[in-house]
């Protein structure tokens, strides 16, 4: 069965104008041919139906025997440019639909492209010994043990959501010598965090990760790669995520601006892209999107053409256990969720 789309959300002004655009055109088509043929009527009124009796009135009042050839020649002459002119406004529209799919299929090819790329991106995550969509198995592994160290910290912090983000921030940004002045500053710009608090937290990450480096540097029976593997948390992944989003935001913002595609095709595209997604990959987009570095996904302000998530329903297959911290049914309440359909 067909995923059923939400045709009832409120559309876009960009949606509009376009709807609009084709509404015209084809209203401007329809009343010129109602209007030609009410034209022809109103000025031969007398000679539709009956032109015969039309015609031979027509040369007793006017006592010409050429007149009727005139009568007959008039019509058919504005006729002529009726049918002509329809056939030119015929042309356009042929053309403009040929350009549309010229449109279209550029698009679908340059789509796929960046599918590939994606697909690219994701074979080519690592982490702790793991590559693809293992990698975010591990990743997300990792920050579900940073989650409460954060938690314990008591950070002045508003809301939960936002002990999540700074957790992110943790994970992704990482701690050590040039990692957590990044930590830190990112921090401050976003959070109205005491230097104190901030200084606390960054010192208590990197103490609990020296700790465990050490404990896993001491355990037997381990090798040397194993080791190396499992001494990974807390190092950072900007340099392989900062590239995964910022190409997936470019996909879908392709998706998004292409003025040759309706609504539901944009719709199915985004389908297309959302099914390469993992769970755990779903997963880390959410928590992504949960922090500010994911702020351009999904904001209260925008528009909700630009609530990108929520747009192309870009979470719909994602298992709630992963994510039960970030309230997702309240966070994105127009998504259908495929576990609200089982």
């Amino acid at each position: 069965m067909g995923e059923k789309i939400n045709y009832k959300r409120k559309r876009t002004w960009s949606e509009n104008r376009y709807v609009l655009y084709r509404v015209v055109i084809i209203g401007t088509i329809v009343a010129f041919i109602s209007g030609a043929f009410l034209v022809l009527f109103v000025l031969y009124k007398d000679q539709f139906g009956l032109l015969s009796k039309a015609v031979a009135e027509y040369d007793n009042a006017k006592g010409s025997t050429g007149s009727s050839n005139n009568l007959i020649s008039s019509i058919g002459n504005n006729a002529s440019l009726i049918i002509t002119f329809l056939g030119v406004v015929l042309l356009i529209i042929t053309l403009i639909s040929q350009t549309t799919n010229a449109h279209k299929n550029g698009f679908k090819a340059s789509f796929f492209e960046f599918l590939k790329l994606h697909r690219s991106n994701v074979e080519q995550m690592k982490t702790k010994g793991k590559s693809g969509h293992d990698a975010f198995i591990a990743m997300y592994q990792e920050l579900m043990e940073i989650i409460p160290l954060v938690e314990n910290e008591k950070l002045p912090l508003r809301s939960p959501k936002q002990v999540y983000a700074v957790a992110y921030l943790a994970f992704f940004w990482g701690v050590g010598p040039s990692s957590s002045v990044i930590l830190k500053d990112s921090l401050k710009n976003n959070y109205k965090m005491p230097e104190e608090n901030l200084n606390q937290l960054i010192h208590n990450l990197e103490g609990y990760k020296n700790k465990r480096d050490k404990e896993i540097e001491n355990q037997s029976g381990i090798g040397t790669k194993e080791k190396k593997n499992l001494q990974c948390l807390l190092d950072g992944h900007q340099s392989d995520l900062g590239h995964y989003f910022r190409h997936l935001y470019q996909t879908v913002t392709f998706i998004s601006n292409e003025r040759s595609l309706w609504y539901f095709e944009k719709y199915e595209y985004g389908k297309t892209l959302r099914a390469q997604f993992s769970n755990h990959e779903l997963a880390i987009f959410l928590f992504n999107a949960n922090s500010p570095l994911g702020k351009n996904w999904e904001t209260e302000k925008s528009s909700y053409k630009r609530k990108l998530i929520s747009y192309y329903a870009l979470i719909k297959n994602v298992p709630p256990s992963l994510v039960n911290q970030l309230k997702i049914r309240e966070s994105f309440p127009s998504i259908e969720f495929e576990f609200d359909e089982q």
